[in-house]
């Protein structure tokens, strides 16, 4: 797991279940036909045309896309998934076949008690250091997270333990 998948991972607290993949079967690179389209019909990330967006519309299906899904089912507890890039409805509900609902929703963040101490950022910087990574913006956004996330900070200092 790349550092930038974990950005995305500690962007969610009280994650239940792994990050699940924006690939989800069933799920391709081509374009939605175009005629009629029911709410389970998947819809990839190209563009569809005017006439498949009305008609997914009329048969209620969310055409927005969103890096947060909580799904339900009948049968067990919801459970929360993360998708980079964001996914949409379709998508996310392609990937879990046996939930009856998924919404998507904002995480919560858990602010720190303390800004990020000088230690911690250099214990944070080594161990990006170790694992090789060097893309200033991935190094950036590490640590802006650290410093307003208290799960994010405790999470790469855990890392960085190990």
């Amino acid at each position: 797991m790349s550092l930038d998948d974990l950005l995305v991972t500690l962007e969610r607290r009280d994650i239940v279940t792994p990050v699940t993949s924006i690939n989800p079967a069933g799920v391709t690179s081509k374009p939605a036909p175009t005629g009629t389209l029911t709410p389970d019909t998947p819809v990839t990330r190209e563009k569809c045309n005017a006439e498949d967006v009305l008609q997914k519309a009329a048969h209620g299906a969310n055409g927005t896309a969103s890096q947060w899904w909580r799904f339900h089912y009948t049968d067990r507890e919801p459970k929360e998934a993360s998708y980079s890039p964001a996914a949409t409805h379709a998508e996310a509900m392609a990937g879990e076949p046996d939930a009856i609902k998924a919404e998507p929703f904002k995480p919560l963040l858990r602010e720190p008690n303390a800004p990020l101490s000088q230690e911690e950022e250099t214990t944070i910087l080594d161990w990006l250091e170790r694992i090789n990574e060097t893309d200033e913006v991935i190094i950036s956004a590490a640590l802006h997270q650290c410093q307003t996330d208290q799960d994010a900070r405790d999470f790469f200092i855990g890392l960085a333990a190990q």
